[in-house]
């Protein structure tokens, strides 16, 4: 190269693909579950908790952002479906853009142009590594291990156990959450660790109509879900 020519800018090839660093630690150590592992409890929009019930079985819970609580699934294979599916959503666009840019590289490689050279290679690397991912977590051995150690992370304590549906004060609906002492009406989050509710709406025009002097009206407009909550906790 003559003095008079400048070096070609180098393309940051994990920039381009939104590959961060976190990602792109995956990719240099794609062998350990572990990392898997973390990148799914990092990646995975909704909460998991597990209940350790003997040495042999566990029951599995996962938010549910529509209904506001923690949804038992029926078995592991259902969480197991989740983390391959998060795998897969993430890696295979990434894998089909490095891909189809390796192609375009490839057809325009010029062997007298060492950027040229030197791109197609570092794509063709790059998409190796990517597929090698995808790869990992179709094998089945791998995503055991990977679905053993998520379990492990969520696997409640002795102390979130003793919080878990003890909101006593509150009458779990499947819209809401009610505070039996003040009325007040909100939203359950994923700390209050509630895996049940009573399965219909709590009519929130209620309470205005108590606040407006329609107490009688508001009463029997909730009267079937406060019966509900007594007879589901067994008060008589």
């Amino acid at each position: 190269m003559s003095k008079t020519q400048t070096q070609p800018k180098t393309i940051n090839l994990n920039e381009k693909y939104g590959i961060d660093k976190e990602m792109a630690h995956l990719l240099e150590f794609c062998n350990g579950h572990e990392n898997f592992k973390k990148f799914f409890l990092n990646h995975f929009k909704r909460r998991i908790i597990v209940i350790q019930i003997s040495d042999k079985k566990s029951d599995i819970y996962i938010w549910n952002k529509k209904y506001r609580y923690y949804e038992r699934i029926l078995n592991a294979k259902t969480l197991g479906k989740e983390i391959s599916n998060l795998i897969h959503e993430t890696w295979n666009p990434i894998y089909e853009d490095v891909k189809q840019d390796y192609n375009e590289a490839l057809q325009n490689k010029d062997k007298e142009d060492l950027e040229s050279i030197k791109l197609v290679k570092e794509l063709e690397y790059l998409k190796k590594i990517v597929k090698r991912v995808i790869e990992q977590i179709e094998n089945f051995n791998f995503l055991s291990s990977v679905l053993s150690g998520v379990l492990t992370d969520s696997t409640l304590s002795e102390n979130e156990l003793n919080n878990l549906d003890t909101q006593h004060d509150y009458i779990n609906f499947r819209n809401c959450k009610v505070n039996l002492k003040t009325g007040d009406i909100s939203k359950r989050t994923p700390d209050d660790f509630i895996t049940e509710y009573i399965d219909f709406d709590y009519n929130e025009e209620s309470k205005k109509e108590r606040e407006m002097g329609g107490a009688k009206i508001g009463f029997y407009s909730n009267f079937q879900a406060i019966f509900a909550k007594i007879h589901f906790y067994g008060l008589f």
